[in-house]
């Protein structure tokens, strides 16, 4: 090699954080790198190899390495610098022997070193005192010369010192001229004075300079005024404070090869080079005046930034878990970015770097690891790429273990039945216990009494201590389950840590209708006992606690690290893949997909993949391993047997249950859009292995499966036989054996076994260009789908992944949370009031779900119509319709054409409703959130005048409206306004998805309008008065509206409730209030639970309260109430105070349903295309705008973090790019926080 480079040193200014730190030369051997630190007195000290810092990598290298300083400790703090330079050894330790090969290496490095040792000498020479090489011999003085000079100049002063004297004596004597004489010899006199001080320093310098010391020679350091830090390619100006234009001073200036320098007058212009990262570089400053030596240096230290701005209006997204405000992630693991707002750029961005600090993929490493096995708390696999804080390292091999679950508290000894008996609703009892190590509880087990009423049900929670009695609720209760009359009953618990030493509540409540009794144990030694907030009211009984198991992996890794980790990450980068054992050094064989070019990984180096060749085999699909008898002639088709497209089905398979040899008939099925199933593949066969055995039978021709439409595997039982069951669901086609047609299927309670066989392949890779040694056991590839994405644009203007419009017309599906609630049991019709049909929409279709996914709850005829409010609670029809609902799939939406579609007039408010038979089997009613709905129970609503009540029941039903779109004008309509998302003025962005095809927008417009009440979607959070403590869990704001046994009660009760109680909301931002929906609990009774009227208040801190208006309840108990209120109010807070005149003197004020409602707003917008479009679109959407992706990333742990940076994205030259937006796409990865460093156009 040749030494190309004349530096030796680099300099970094501490910043608190920063502990790796990067030279830029080479060295041989890591002892030729010496550090030295300088503290803020400017005193410096030379750092300890191996101590005090360490190489981490560099040695040998062209381009230099990196050391970590302190290597234990806190950070370089600010005011201390590190310096970072090369010392060679004055020795020559190559001998050439003769006749000995030749080593050119050996040779090139004797001379490079002989190279860096000059550098080194030149460092230090251009460090000492020097004269101008300019300066002739003669004004050369030697040390002896000078101090002779400065002598004389001393006896001349005293000499003319003397004269002086004499003068001023001679002076006296004149009485002419005395005051005159005497003037001028004072003036003399102290001139000599001057004189002889001047020659007396003069000669103490000489003096101390014929002794060796040459400060006194020396001419003043300069003083500068400069900026701490400057932007990379820029003109920084540093001002000498004490500079005097005399004509004999000068100045050296010294910028160590980063940039140049120039002075005018008292100004230094340093011109900046650029920098991939921020650095802290210096300039080097020496006054030189003739007649002196130079000054000793004035170094000025600045810190060069590589971005304009850091921390600062790109900073975009929160430290949470969630990712940042309002994250979500997509089913390609892609997050929806945010916009780098509040802030904007003033200035254009020209270039973008992302970073994220990855979440997922933090390993626990455990106490016991070693630097060759890591032990952690958490599953990796064998292949698996790890990053911690001694390095990268490669997992050859996992083995797990298991630590026990630890019992925490077990008192089942007694036999006395029902010791504890918890009464519905909510009732409460429980034990105290102390883990002696920390732990994660598992279940909460407890023995039924002789007799347990049928409705009973109970859950657990583990509870903190308070006192004595039990605190707040830890974990939640777990999953409802039935006890059985004297049989255990084992509660799992949301998993919660608890700590050693620490008192805990194990607390069992019954949720059901009847009570519960649990055997006593009477243990006088078992602890603390609680029922109903009444400590020790029963004495102890029988409970028993248990820990969560834990498991344990040992992870051997490939190469021993420096020494055990303690921060550990699977790297984002790499995903392991399985190695067969075909595999050889020259062929890598593996059934994960590999395509030319991939980057694997092994132990051995990282090579890119050659030409890859297809190894064909075969892989069974469907777990067809459980089995029940049947005796039915049907086909049944496995609900989880879809098809994954484009996979070649060579064989379809099912089982026999005993020794029976059934026909039968598989089948490959393609389900239409409508819900039926039409036969594409027919196999018929009979079984000819018994007992259980899975049985494949070859496809005549293979079936490839295409990537539209959904294809399933079904089986169809030609004589009375037997059909098997297992996890999987089933479509039920009765009585049929499927032929060419399209059936209608129902669902079906019981379970279908059926398989298939497709063919797969290994992946053999030619690694002959790899030139491995030896055989991969172990691999990773290169993950081909991480990306940091960047989004750029305008001010104000969306940026962000894909968003879909709805298309004005369409669907209204009014209910898609479809959660079923038990089945009706009259007749009835029921007009949902949550949405109102808009005026001047053409409704085409008619929606409705039976709400029934177990079959036979729809097979009956239903009448859906459109109905005109006419007054509060009175109806009149003007569309009915019946609609024949046999044979149809429940749990899904049907659509049926209106006979002629009906379009709503301009004025007066029209709704959708449905008429119910109720005969058997019934329709279901769907649990939703929505608001009040009118029901005309047992009857058909026909004509005019149909008056209703109240239901807190919905049925899932609506409406389809015709489009008014075209190709020239496509219409969109939402609740939320997209006009600038679309098209902003100004924006770079002007293009929009027409059925995928990306096109560009030449015009937007769109209007507002408000419709009946919508519940607002964020309810905020609950705040309430001083609760019964049985009650403080349940939340009106969160509450189904059916759900009649959770509330929320006051403590206090009767007159007392009187401007004391309330309950409200504290709304995450300024929210619009119109009115609020509420239902009490407990009967319709007054005295029971229900508030007579209400005062609606609002405050701006939540502490000072000011009325609203007073409202009064005329829905009591059950009975949900709509009250609107005269004027929408508009803020953060809003609650609802008790103001009843009269209460039962025993009864508290119970809620158990509130919501805060608004006015439907409805934003139509019109999108007009810059070229007309080939046909009206049935999709549109605004297109990805995060598509900026970097060539490469880094990554860095930084304490506990995992820091992942991509490299520089150059944006285009546009000044009204001002803002920035990222996403992030891999698989599993998900980040907490990130930002975009940027760089701005000056």
């Amino acid at each position: 090699m040749t030494v190309v480079s004349s530096g030796n040193t680099i300099t970094f200014a501490g910043d608190g954080v920063q502990t790796f730190f990067d030279f830029n030369f080479r060295i041989y051997r890591a002892e030729d790198l010496c550090a030295v630190l300088r503290n803020s007195e400017s005193t410096e000290e030379r750092l300890v190899l191996g101590t005090d810092f360490n190489i981490l990598s560099g040695v040998g290298s062209d381009s230099g390495g990196r050391v970590q300083y302190p290597v234990n400790g806190t950070p370089l703090p600010v005011g201390q610098s590190i310096t970072l330079y090369r010392e060679i050894a004055y020795t020559q330790e190559l001998e050439l022997v003769d006749n000995d090969p030749f080593s050119a290496q050996l040779l090139n490095e004797a001379f490079d070193r002989g190279v860096m040792r000059d550098q080194q000498l030149q460092e230090q020479v251009d460090r000492a005192l020097k004269y101008d090489i300019s300066t002739p011999d003669a004004e050369r003085l030697t040390p002896q010369e000078m101090v002779q000079t400065i002598s004389n100049a001393r006896d001349e002063a005293v000499s003319a010192h003397s004269g002086a004297i004499e003068a001023e004596e001679n002076a006296r004597v004149m009485l002419g001229d005395a005051l005159s004489a005497q003037s001028g010899s004072e003036a003399a006199r102290d001139r000599a004075l001057l004189a002889q001080s001047a020659a007396e320093e003069a000669r103490d310098s000489a003096i101390e300079i014929s002794l060796g010391d040459l400060s006194s020679l020396r001419s003043s350091s300069p003083v500068l005024s400069a900026p701490a830090e400057a932007l990379e390619g820029t003109t920084v100006s540093i001002v000498i404070t004490d500079h005097t234009d005399d004509g004999i001073s000068s100045y050296e200036i010294n910028t160590f090869g980063f940039g140049a320098a120039s002075i005018t007058g008292n100004t230094i212009s340093w011109v900046l080079e650029t920098s991939a990262v921020d650095v802290t570089k210096a300039i080097e400053v020496t006054r030189r005046r003739r007649g002196e030596l130079y000054s000793d240096p004035t170094v000025h230290r600045l810190l060069i930034r590589h971005v304009a701005v850091q921390d600062g209006p790109t900073i975009a997204f929160a430290d949470s878990v969630d990712g940042y405000p309002g994250a979500s992630v997509d089913s390609e693991g892609v997050h929806t970015p945010a916009y780098s707002t509040p802030a904007e750029n003033t200035l254009q961005i020209v270039s973008a770097k992302p970073e994220i600090v990855v979440v997922n993929g933090k390993l626990v490493v455990l106490d016991g690891s070693t630097e060759s096995v890591l032990k952690l708390a958490m599953l990796v696999a064998a292949g698996d790429v790890l990053i911690t804080d001694q390095g990268e390292c490669f997992v050859a091999s996992v083995e797990a273990s298991s630590n026990p679950a630890i019992t925490l508290l077990d008192t089942f000894a007694g036999t006395v039945d029902n010791g504890l008996r918890l009464h519905a609703p909510y009732s409460p009892g429980g034990l105290q216990f102390t883990p002696t190590e920390n732990c994660t509880v598992d279940t909460v087990t407890l023995k039924a009494g002789l007799s347990v009423n049928a409705d009973a049900q109970c859950s657990a929670a583990i509870f903190s201590d308070n006192n004595g009695v039990p605190g707040a609720n830890l974990s939640g209760y777990g999953p409802v389950v039935a006890p059985v009359a004297n049989q255990f009953c084992e509660m799992s618990v949301p998993a919660v840590e608890l700590t050693a030493g620490t008192k805990y509540w194990a607390i069992v409540q019954n949720t059901g209708t009847g009570y519960t009794a649990f055997w006593n144990d009477r243990d006088a030694t078992s602890p603390l006992s609680y029922r109903d907030y009444q400590a020790d009211n029963i004495g102890a009984w029988g409970m028993k606690v248990v820990s969560t198991s834990t498991d344990e992996y040992a992870a051997t890794l490939t190469t021993p690290l420096p020494s055990a980790p303690i921060t550990a990450y699977i790297s984002p980068f790499w995903k392991s893949i399985s190695v067969d054992a075909a595999t050889t050094s020259t062929n890598f064989v593996t059934p994960t997909e590999v395509t030319e070019g991939d980057i694997i990984r092994v132990p051995e180096k990282d090579f890119s993949a050659g030409p890859v060749t297809l190894l064909p085999k075969e892989e069974a699909f469907g777990s067809i391993t459980a089995a029940n008898l049947g005796s039915v002639r049907n086909t049944f088709i496995d609900k989880e047997s879809r098809l994954t497209a484009g996979r070649t089905i060579t064989h379809v398979g099912t089982k026999s249950v005993t020794s029976a040899q059934p026909s039968i008939s598989l089948y490959i099925v393609k389900r239409g859009s409508d819900g039926k199933f039409t036969p594409v593949v027919r196999l018929d066969t009979s079984l000819t292995q018994a007992n259980n055995q899975p049985q494949y039978f070859e496809l005549v021709t293979p079936f490839v499966v295409p990537d539209t439409d959904e294809y399933y595997l079904g089986v169809h039982f030609a004589s009375s036989s037997y059909w098997w069951s297992d996890t999987h669901n089933a479509w039920l086609i009765t009585g049929q054996t499927a032929v060419d047609t399209a059936y209608t299927a129902t669902d079906n309670p019981g379970y279908v076994a059926v398989g298939c066989k497709y063919l797969a392949y290994d992946y053999a890779v030619d690694t002959t260009a790899a030139d491995l040694l030896t055989a991969p056991t172990v691999a990773a590839i290169k993950q081909p789908d991480f990306a940091l994405k960047v989004g750029a644009g305008a001010i104000g203007e969306y940026i962000g992944p894909q968003e879909a419009l709805k298309l004005d017309g369409g669907i209204v599906q009014l209910h898609e949370d479809i959660d079923t609630f038990p089945n009706g049991s009259a007749a009835r019709t029921l007009v949902d009031l949550s949405r109102k049909i808009p005026n001047e929409a053409t409704v085409s279709k008619f929606l409705w779900n039976s709400g029934n996914s177990a079959g036979g709850g729809y097979n009956q005829t239903i009448k859906m119509k459109i109905v005109k409010q006419t007054a509060a609670n009175t109806f009149d029809v003007v569309v009915d319709q019946t609609i024949d609902c046999a044979g149809r799939e429940g749990n899904v939406y049907h659509s049926d054409d209106l006979v002629t579609p009906y379009t709503i007039p301009e004025t007066g408010d029209y709704y959708v409703a449905i008429y119910v038979q109720g005969t058997t089997p019934y329709f279901s009613f769907w649990s939703m959130t929505a608001g009040e709905n009118a029901n005309l129970d047992g009857a058909d609503m026909t004509g005019t005048g149909n008056t209703t009540t109240s239901s807190a029941y919905v049925f899932a039903i609506g409406w389809e409206e015709l489009g008014s779109s075209s190709t020239t004008s496509v219409v969109t309509k939402g609740g939320s306004s997209v006009k600038d998302k679309i098209l902003k003025a100004g924006g770079l962005h002007k293009t929009l998805l027409f059925d995928g095809v990306e096109k560009e927008v030449s015009a937007v417009s769109e209007i507002v309008s408000q419709g009946g009440p919508e519940i607002i979607a964020d309810q905020g959070t609950f705040i309430h008065s001083t609760a019964d403590p049985n009650h403080t869990t349940p939340n009106p704001l969160t509450q189904l509206l059916e759900n009649t046994t959770t509330f929320w009660s006051t403590n206090d009760v009767g007159p007392a409730i009187v401007n004391t109680g309330y309950v409200g909301s504290q709304f995450a931002e300024d929210t619009t209030v119109y009115g609020f929906y509420l239902r009490h609990w407990g009967t319709a009774d007054i005295a029971n639970n229900s508030m007579t009227s209400v005062m609606v208040q609002e405050s701006t801190d939540g502490i000072k309260w000011t009325d609203v208006e007073q409202i009064t309840i005329t829905e009591l108990g059950l009975n949900l109430g709509q009250y609107t209120l005269t004027t929408p109010r508009t803020g953060k807070f809003m609650r609802l105070l008790a103001k009843a005149d009269s209460l039962c003197v025993n009864c508290s004020w119970a809620v158990s349903y509130l919501r805060w409602f608004g006015l439907e707003t409805t934003y139509t917008t019109t999108i007009v295309p810059a070229v007309e479009l080939p046909q009206v679109p049935s999709s549109v959407a605004i297109p990805d705008r995060c598509t900026l992706t970097p060539a490469n990333y880094a990554y860095a742990l930084d304490g506990e973090d995992l820091k992942v940076r991509g490299t520089e994205i150059a944006l285009e030259n546009n000044p009204a790019l001002t803002r920035l937006a990222m996403s992030v796409n891999g698989e599993g990865v998900i980040f907490k926080r990130g930002k975009i460093y940027i760089k701005e156009k000056p």
